[in-house]
């Protein structure tokens, strides 16, 4: 739905009323009471309405536009038929990529516009034109006959992007190219092209002498996402990457520098420049088939906060590399290095000059001798918890050399040498490991080997003395497939586990039958007493299925018996600034997604016996369950109840609640911190606009936060959460009870009556609303009033457009 249909303008329109309303605040009111007032008496869709209406000659829809090869068709058509055309200019299909006609103006390509690559063509493309923001440029192989392959022979690239932005490049088999088979390239160098490729087949670019490259992709930019993609037979690297916030997700790498003559790495993050802000999940990269000389991920330098996640990586004779980088994040992989020769030693995580490193809950196999699990050098604080390293090498599962405070805990270390370290590192803190070993001198510190975990700690009082040895072999696989068996009682003791000392279960689900983009991270809690009533929860921007606020509520709901399900948010061009902004400017490709992952997580809550669901958000999370709840309902168990924490009236629709609740008939609670300002400012726009719609019970609970409390902070409900008698969990649980409760009974009218309020809440005499609002208005003119009474007559509510 990029750049077409209403959602088109809706973010230009949004700008266009919040201008109107600061000019009414500036020439109207010095005291600036008249933008509250309008926020507060004048329904904000009409306001988008009447702004819609008087603006949307201005817009232009975007067009599809077709290209055949140019051996395809006979005549040179006008782009507006995947046909041939039967004279040059008539209806049907461009002939070849030379006849393209790029550009803004009638007939030609570019923002908001979809251009459709059918059949095969031998030929190179350069985009001439760029998208605009919510409205990109797509380049598509979607065709009714024939699916669009490119292949770029010996020019530069099968498709070449020069400084063009806002582009949407999906479902192409691309192949050739001296340079890459895909090449991005920014102006100036690594600056912001907000490029997504996503669903593409990209193989066999050309290596040769003259260019000495051939890279599956080169993309020197930044905010850039790679998702769905299969790359292979790279000559050099799968994907050569040199720009900040850069994603790579979901995508199978495998068979790269097939020449065996240069460097070839499954992904590499160039020195050159900068790697900032990066996130790779949900990947696999395989480096296995060749034995070569190579890694599957490496991270350059400079560099700043790269998250390497939910990946299955294997091969390469260092399976991550990651130098001279600070606040890098390794979780969640499974990790399986190779040697590449006999004679040749590898290493599953290696970390060199790094800073600030945090590597947890990954699987390391280092059966393939000679390996080393971790070897680390010339690292200052580096935190190395929660792993599993298992295999019989004769190096070491851990290896620390040079390295400056480094913490070590709750590892098992299942190898013949287990530990070592240098004379030179030093261990702050290592402990509640587990090692597992049947060899003399397993663990080495400090240049002395020890024959056994009580001599070591004997030797060494501040380290390890809470750490145990086992005899046994480790048993934590599962089907050959590399996760872990969570029955195990050696992996029951090092992962995170919840109140009733039960691992937490992490798994994807895949939102592809809801048409939406594939596979997607939850974590599930299942209640004890097999209930009836599942919540799924949404966080907010930037956080985890286990982020604050949704962390306290999915654990302590579970304690009182229910099925809990938190999603992961669908993520945005710029995935590492989680910015709301980039949410607005991306709404109308982000909602829709959103709507697949609830509709399959409601239908995966359906198998575990759930008859109803209660649908749960914290900001960014809120707006999104709000929104599936008014738009995004297709043939799934009822919804029967919403919960929203730290609700803001704010942006557009449908990220703005005021847009949203007036479409909800169940019950809501609304519960928010007393400093949360958005929330507080428009804590009465929300009650107006569900009271306005079909709904009947609404509480609004205002939380007091410590005066010290930033508006951040008190949004977070920080010191009002973390325990099930906490104020965040107490009420929000004692309104379950009563609208959603695990029994039949449900309230009485009493109890109800009885929900936790904060002391300057009140009750309405109507509808169970609860109303926490204290703001004042004052008066605007009599002009604007009539003004706003002739909207009201003239312009009724209005369906926005549903995904």
């Amino acid at each position: 739905m990029t750049g077409t249909g209403k959602m088109a303008f809706k973010p230009i329109v949004y700008a266009a009323v919040t201008n109107a309303l600061e000019l009414a605040r500036v020439l109207c009111d010095p005291y600036f009471s008249l933008a509250a007032h309008i926020q507060k008496r004048i329904s904000s869709r009409l306001l988008y309405v009447f702004i819609s209406l008087i603006s949307i000659s201005s817009f232009a829809y975007g067009n599809n536009y077709y290209v055949q090869s140019n051996s395809s068709c006979e005549f040179n058509g006008d782009g507006t038929s995947q046909d041939c055309a039967f004279s040059d200019g008539a209806s049907g299909a461009w002939k070849g990529f030379s006849t393209i006609t790029w550009g803004d103006e009638t007939n030609q390509l570019g923002s908001g516009d979809t251009l459709h690559i059918c059949g095969n063509h031998n030929e190179s493309l350069e985009i001439g034109a760029s998208g605009q923001p919510n409205s990109e440029l797509i380049i598509t192989g979607l065709c009714t006959d024939a699916p669009g392959t490119i292949n770029g022979g010996y020019s530069i690239a099968a498709i070449s992007t020069m400084a063009n932005k806002h582009l949407y490049i999906t479902n192409l088999t691309l192949k050739g190219g001296e340079v890459s088979a895909l090449n991005i390239t920014s102006e100036p160098k690594y600056a912001p092209v907000f490029v997504r490729v996503t669903n593409n087949t990209i193989h066999d670019p050309i290596f040769s002498d003259i260019s000495g490259f051939g890279f599956c992709v080169k993309a020197i930019g930044s905010d850039i996402l790679f998702s769905n993609n299969e790359i292979y037979n790279c000559s050099e690297d799968g994907i050569y990457i040199g720009g900040d916030r850069v994603e790579v997700a979901y995508s199978y790498i495998h068979d790269v520098d097939i020449s065996n003559v240069r460097r070839g790495d499954c992904v590499k993050y160039t020195s050159i420049g900068s790697s900032s802000d990066g996130h790779v999940h949900h990947n696999l990269l395989d480096h296995s088939s060749n034995n070569i000389k190579k890694n599957s991920l490496i991270i350059g330098s400079p560099g700043s906060g790269i998250i390497v996640e939910y990946n299955t990586i294997i091969g390469g004779r260092v399976t991550i590399n990651i130098r001279n980088h600070s606040n890098a994040i390794v979780r969640y992989n499974k990790i399986i290095p190779k040697a590449p020769e006999t004679s040749v030693w590898s290493t599953g995580i290696a970390l060199e000059n790094v800073s600030n490193t945090l590597i947890y809950h990954n699987i390391i196999d280092t059966s393939d001798a000679p390996t080393f699990g971790l070897f680390s050098f010339g690292n200052s604080h580096s935190e190395i918890d929660n792993n599993v390293f298992v295999g019989d090498s004769i190096l070491s599962n851990i290896r620390l050399v040079h390295d400056t405070t480094t913490y070590l805990r709750r590892n098992i270390l299942d190898g013949e040498r287990t530990l070592s370290v240098g004379t030179n590192a030093m261990l702050i803190e290592s402990d509640f490991n587990k090692f597992i070993y049947d060899y003399p001198q397993s663990i080495l510190y400090n240049g002395i080997a020890y024959n056994s975990l009580n001599d070591y700690q004997l030797y060494n009082p501040s380290l390890d003395q809470n750490s145990t040895s086992e005899d046994s072999v480790f048993d934590g696989w599962t089907n050959n497939d590399f996760e872990l068996d969570i029955g195990t009682p050696l992996i029951k003791a090092i992962m995170p586990i919840d109140s009733h000392g039960e691992p937490l279960t992490g798994f994807n689900l895949d939102s592809s039958a809801e048409n939406g983009n594939g596979s997607f991270f939850v974590e599930l809690l299942e209640g004890s007493l097999s209930p009836t009533i599942g919540v799924i929860l949404m966080p907010d921007q930037c956080n985890t299925t286990n982020g604050s606020v949704v962390q306290e509520l999915r654990t302590s709901l579970n304690n009182a018996g229910y099925t809990t399900l938190s999603i992961v948010n669908p993520m945005t061009l710029a995935p590492r600034l989680c910015a709301f902004q980039d949410y607005v400017n991306e709404v109308d490709t982000i909602m829709p997604e959103v709507y697949a992952r609830i509709r399959t997580a409601i239908n995966y809550m359906e198998t575990l016996g759930v008859k109803n669901i209660v649908l749960a958000g914290f900001g960014l999370g809120s707006r999104f369950t709000a929104a599936h709840i008014a738009r995004g309902q297709i043939d799934e168990l009822p919804i029967v109840a919403y919960v929203g924490i730290g609700m803001h009236a704010t942006s557009i629709d449908p990220l703005n609640h005021s847009l949203t609740l007036d479409e909800i008939s169940v019950p809501v609670l609304d519960l928010y911190g007393n400093n949360d300002t958005d929330a507080i400012n428009t804590d009465s726009l929300r009650k107006n606009s569900y009271t306005g719609g079909p709904g009947k019970t609404y509480t609004q609970i205002n939380l007091k936060c410590a005066s010290s409390l930033a508006s951040n902070e008190c949004h977070k409900l920080v010191g009002l959460k973390g325990n099930d008698t906490a104020e965040l969990e107490a009420n929000t649980l004692s309104w379950l009870m009563c609208y959603a409760p695990l029994d039949a009974a449900g309230c009485t009218d009493e109890q109800i009556n009885n929900i936790s309020k904060s002391p300057d809440s009140s009750d309405s005499d109507e509808d169970n609303i609860t109303n926490t609002s204290n703001s004042n208005s004052n008066g605007s003119s009599n002009l604007i009033t009539l003004l706003v009474i002739g909207l009201l007559l003239l312009f009724r509510k209005i369906n926005t457009t549903t995904y």
